[in-house]
């Protein structure tokens, strides 16, 4: 009986805990990644399709903060009958956050693929990414997270013995739902980490080890040479987040398909903490960014400063470039008149 009241003290302390540094990291996170799509709405040198494949991360990642179940947790008392189960559907439950997350691993795989194509293959221009071509890869990001999250929609409803939301994911989940949480874990990390993988491979063999990738001290190399770097660590932070998340989810599953398995109240203390690893995730990329980046810092700076209209933050490379060809035009101009 002293262990359970003590377990129970233990649980509501995790909880507040939790409570209050997911505020913290929604708040900063939904700050963060406003900005990320504020700064390149605003910078039409940064209007290309690396920089459009950002910001669906970035609106990915505010969906992931908004829908996180854990926030409102708390606040929401749900009523026992159809109304509770559409909440824990679309908006109290996790299947929103499982889109998002899907289509953020798909972006990320996207981003590995078009710079490995740009770096290593740039002569191959029949898959380049541009400007117009890049929408059809961020719809395609979303509707294949879409069609692996359906059964998770369909999956999750209110538990009236409790009050509780209960997706394939909770603990509380049976056999059937479990083999569904096995398939989209595959999915969402075994496809994407090969291709990530393998391109980013590439790309530093390329970098470090040949010199064939960005060989050079051109102002143009070390941007590039930058922005792949920008992008491994943007790939490498989320998925040493998101893997402990899926590792779990992965051994609770199986061990529930082989029988013998019953949630403990430590289980569910351990996977809100690995959910909040995940929702932490979502509010890293602007600090990443910032620290990485040039001109994202430049357009933080510019967002904040007066009169910040919209205006080309290029590197100096570009922007030398555009003063010779602003003096070549007045020159001919002159010439002209004479």
């Amino acid at each position: 009986m002293n262990v359970s009241q003590r377990e129970t003290h233990h649980t509501d302390r995790t909880d507040i805990i939790l409570t209050v540094l997911y505020g913290i990291v929604i708040l900063s996170g939904i700050v963060g990644n406003s900005l990320v799509i504020a700064v390149v709405w605003r910078t039409r040198s940064m209007h290309t399709a690396t920089n459009y494949l950002l910001v669906n991360l970035a609106a990915s990642d505010i969906f992931v903060l908004l829908w996180c179940p854990n926030t409102y947790n708390y606040a929401v008392t749900l009523p026992d009958n159809k109304l509770g189960n559409y909440l824990c559907r679309f908006f109290l439950g996790d299947a929103v956050d499982t889109l998002c997350l899907g289509v953020t691993l798909f972006t990320l795989t996207v981003l590995a693929a078009e710079r490995y194509q740009a770096l290593v293959t740039p002569m191959r221009t029949k898959y380049t990414l541009n400007k117009q071509s890049v929408s059809y890869a961020i719809a395609a990001t979303w509707i294949v997270s879409l069609a692996i999250s359906i059964p998770d929609f369909i999956f999750t409803y209110i538990d009236t013995t409790n009050g509780k939301c209960v997706s394939p994911f909770s603990p509380e989940a049976n056999d059937v739902k479990t083999t569904y949480v096995a398939l989209a874990i595959s999915l969402y990390i075994l496809l994407p980490l090969v291709v990530i993988t393998f391109c980013y491979v590439q790309i530093l063999r390329g970098m470090f080890i040949t010199h064939t990738i960005c060989a050079g001290p051109t102002n143009r190399n070390s941007e590039k040479r930058k922005l792949a770097v920008l992008l491994i660590a943007v790939t490498v932070v989320f998925y040493l987040l998101f893997l402990p998340f899926a590792i779990f989810m992965l051994h609770v599953a199986f061990s529930k398909q082989s029988g013998g398995h019953n949630s403990s109240d430590e289980e569910v203390i351990v996977l809100k903490i690995l959910t909040f690893l995940i929702v932490t995730n979502s509010s890293l990329n602007p600090l990443l960014y910032a620290f990485q980046s040039g001109n994202y810092r430049r357009g933080f700076r510019t967002l904040f400063s007066r009169g910040n209209a919209v205006a080309p933050l290029e590197n100096s490379a570009t922007s030398a470039a555009y003063i010779d060809l602003q003096r070549i035009q007045r020159i001919t101009v002159v010439t002209a008149n004479t």
